[in-house]
């Protein structure tokens, strides 16, 4: 029965619905494909809500305790630079930060996996703050800057996100590749023109420590190539050879065949006399 047009055309919209909801199925992060990126959405989203329902008071101390200043850096580091990487502001700010890191994050763990996410990650969170507050530490100790500024509440998960991004820009095509590196220094880099605060050089330090893992990653992807094709040689080789072994067995269970057909037959040239 022939397909009428309209017909077709219900069948082909159907077609694109499923495939718009694939493409978005795989872009939404799952915990057996990416369980950094969930695990760590869930926590901030405890950690969202957490401020939204506790007062003023306590909400800002809870910041300061784990506040990556140059104070608790230099008592009880690992503990701040962990613990000040689980608050966003308000649930507006977590929703914005579950898109942008839910789609860099997964993407990027679909790509190299989970660990090398989480070390892209934790670059750019701990070295653009040991670098921001270092800075901050040498202007307070050299009188550029009030000593205020040594216990400033620092906390927030932007620099690994500027870290997450800039790593997987690497990944885009050549062309998207230098477009997205343009924007991204352009978004980065307005900020300090406005306002030379810390955090802005802060942002622009992890991006390039994401851009740093571009050869890194490189590596990893070519690493990966090799692992593939070497286990699909292998896979090949043992299936040709499961099979010439199969080969080799079968001629056991062949027909045995007159020694006449497959010995050489030596003909005599000499004649004979056939007896009367």
């Amino acid at each position: 029965m022939a397909v009428l047009p309209a017909e077709f055309v219900r069948l082909e919209r159907r077609y694109l619905v499923r495939r718009a909801l694939a493409i978005a199925r795989g872009a939404i992060p799952g915990w057996r494909e990416t369980p950094f990126t969930c695990a760590y959405l869930a926590l901030l989203g405890i950690g969202a809500f957490t401020l939204s329902v506790i007062d003023g008071h306590t909400r800002l101390l809870v910041l300061y305790g784990s506040s990556t200043d140059v104070q608790h850096l230099s008592t009880r580091p690992f503990y701040v630079l962990l613990t000040s990487a689980l608050w966003v502001d308000s649930i507006r700010e977590y929703i914005a930060v579950a898109v942008v890191l839910g789609l860099a994050a997964a993407a990027l763990e679909r790509r190299i996996g989970t660990r090398w996410v989480l070390a892209i990650f934790a670059s750019g969170h701990v070295g653009a703050t040991l670098l921001t507050e270092g800075a901050v530490a040498i202007g307070v100790h050299s009188g550029a800057l009030p000593s205020s500024a040594l216990s400033r509440i620092d906390v927030g998960v932007s620099y690994g996100l500027a870290a997450t991004i800039g790593a997987l820009i690497g990944f885009l095509p050549t062309k998207a590749r230098a477009v997205a590196l343009v924007g991204a220094w352009i978004y980065l880099g307005l900020p300090l023109l406005l306002d030379r605060d810390m955090t802005s050089w802060g942002h622009v330090v992890a991006a390039v420590i994401g851009v740093a893992w571009w050869p890194m990653l490189a590596r990893l992807e070519l690493t990966q190539a090799r692992r593939t094709l070497a286990r699909g040689a292998l896979a090949e080789n043992l299936r040709l050879g499961m099979m010439g072994s199969w080969r080799w067995a079968s001629r056991w269970v062949e027909p045995r065949l007159p020694a006449s057909s497959w010995l050489p037959r030596r003909r005599s040239m000499t004649r004979t006399s056939r007896a009367a």
